[in-house]
C-alpha cells in the first residue's frame, strides 16, 4: 500500500492532533476485516466460523471512530478495557480492493514506547450481530459496535480474518507534510496539504476540477493504483477462466465416461440377444449346409463359445465359424484316423436305412471304426473348445 493511500486516509484534524504530542509520527495500515470467511472466539461460546458479505465490510468501516483504542494482544475471555494499556489509537480508515475483495482498512497511530513491538497482524473487539443458523454452521456476520483493536505477531497470534495484516506504515519526519503558499488578502499564507484537502472536501471539489486528465494519469500513484487494478482484474479474469476451464474438462469426461460406460452396456446386452439366437441359427445352418451327425455333435459344444461382434454381421460372422468349425472337425477324425459319415441325403427316413455310397457304421470299435465319443469335445479333452 503506497504511503499516499495511507496518508489520504487520515484526516487533517486527527494529523494535527497526533503532532501535537508526536512531532514525528508513525501509522500503519492494517486490513481488520475483509469479504468471505472469518475464523473468531465469541465470548462464552467458543470459535465461530462467519460470512462477511460487501455490505458487512462497508458497515465495518462506517463503524470504525477516531480514538479508538489499540491495545496489545487480546484479554482472555472478555473484551473489557479495565487495566489494558492503550499501545495506539485509530486515526484513519477506508476500503481497499485486495484479492478480488474488499478489504476494511484501519489506518494506527502506534505511541512511541511500543514501536519495537513486532505487530504484523490485527484483530476487532466488537459486539457482532450473527444471523440464524447457516449450512455447515456457517452463520452471516453484521458488527453493531467496535470497541477496539487487538495487534499481534503472526508467529504466535492468529487474526479471526485470515488476510488481517499489516499493509504498510509510513513516518512523517516533518511537522507539515507538505505545504503551498498563496497570496490572500492579509499576504502571504502558508497551507498544510492537509487543509488543502479539507478544503477540496468541504467545497466538495474533485482532482479533476484542479488537475487535467493527463496530470493525473502521470501521477506516480495514480498510475500505480492504475497498473494494481488492471493487474487485480487480469488476474481475476484469468483466474475465473481458468475455473470454467476446468469445470468444462470435468463435465466432458464425466459426460465422456457415461456415454462410454452406456455404449458398452448396449453392447453387452445386443451381443446377449445374439448369443440367445446361435442355437436356433446353428439348426438354420446345419439344414442348409447339410451337416452331418458328427459335425453337429463336434461343433454344438463349441456354440457357447461364438462372440459376434456386430450384430448386422451375425451371419456372416457364424458361417465363418461354421467354417472353422468343420474345418477342425476334419482335422480331428484325420488324426485320430476316424472315418468321416456323409451327411444323410434329403429325403431320407429315420428306419435305419444307410445313405447312398457309404460305407457300414460300426460304433464297437476296431480299425477305421467311427467312435462317436472321439469327436464329442465333452468327452475328448484332446479336443480343445472354444
Amino acid at each position: 500500500m503506497a504511503s499516499s493511500e495511507i496518508l489520504a486516509m487520515i484526516p487533517a484534524s486527527e494529523h494535527e492532533r497526533i503532532k501535537e504530542t508526536d512531532p514525528k509520527p508513525i501509522y500503519k495500515a492494517f486490513v481488520i476485516g475483509h469479504e468471505g470467511e472469518s475464523q473468531g472466539k465469541v465470548i462464552g461460546t467458543g470459535t465461530v466460523v462467519a460470512r462477511w458479505f460487501k455490505s458487512a465490510i462497508e458497515n465495518l468501516v462506517a463503524k470504525i471512530q477516531f480514538g479508538l483504542k489499540i491495545f496489545h494482544d487480546h484479554r482472555e475471555g472478555t473484551n473489557d478495557h479495565k487495566g489494558r494499556a492503550a499501545i495506539g489509537e485509530v486515526v484513519g480508515k477506508g476500503t481497499k480492493m485486495i484479492k478480488d475483495r474488499l478489504s476494511a482498512v484501519a489506518v494506527i497511530y502506534v505511541k512511541p514506547e511500543f514501536r519495537h513491538l513486532p505487530l504484523d497482524v490485527a484483530s476487532i473487539e466488537a459486539n457482532v450481530h450473527f444471523a440464524g443458523d447457516q449450512p455447515n454452521d456457517v452463520y452471516s456476520a453484521e458488527v453493531e459496535d467496535i470497541s477496539g483493536i487487538a495487534l499481534g505477531n503472526s508467529a504466535v497470534n492468529r487474526p479471526g480474518f485470515a488476510g488481517a495484516t499489516l499493509l504498510a506504515q509510513v513516518q512523517a519526519f516533518a511537522a507539515k507534510i507538505h505545504t503551498t503558499q498563496f497570496d490572500t488578502a492579509e499576504g502571504n499564507h502558508t497551507m498544510t496539504i492537509e487543509e488543502i484537502r479539507e478544503f477540496l472536501k468541504t467545497e466538495k471539489r474533485r482532482p479533476s476540477d484542479l488537475f487535467g486528465t493527463e496530470d493525473l494519469l502521470r501521477d506516480p500513484a495514480v498510475m500505480g493504483l492504475i497498473d494494481s487494478e488492471r493487474k487485480t482484474a487480469t488476474a481475476g479474469e484469468y483466474a475465473h477462466r481458468k475455473r470454467e476451464e476446468t469445470t468444462w474438462l470435468k463435465d466432458k469426461a464425466d459426460l465422456e465416461t457415461k456415454v462410454k460406460d452406456l455404449e458398452s452396456q448396449i453392447s453387452s446386452r445386443d451381443l446377449m440377444i445374439i448369443k440367445a439366437k446361435t442355437p436356433t441359427l446353428f439348426e438354420k445352418v446345419a439344414a442348409e449346409r447339410k451337416l452331418s451327425d458328427q459335425q453337429k455333435k463336434f461343433i454344438l459344444p463349441k456354440i457357447e463359445k461364438f462372440s459376434p461382434t456386430k450384430p448386422e454381421s451375425l451371419e456372416a460372422e457364424f458361417g465363418k465359424f461354421i467354417d472353422d468349425q468343420i474345418g477342425e472337425f476334419k482335422t480331428t477324425a484325420e488324426v485320430f484316423g476316424i472315418k468321416i459319415e456323409d451327411p444323410k441325403p434329403q429325403g431320407a427316413g429315420n428306419g435305419g436305412q444307410q445313405a447312398s455310397g457309404s460305407e457300414p457304421v460300426n460304433r464297437t470299435g476296431g480299425s477305421g471304426a467311427v467312435i462317436d465319443e472321439y469327436l464329442d469335445p465333452s468327452k475328448n479333452p484332446m479336443i480343445q473348445v472354444g
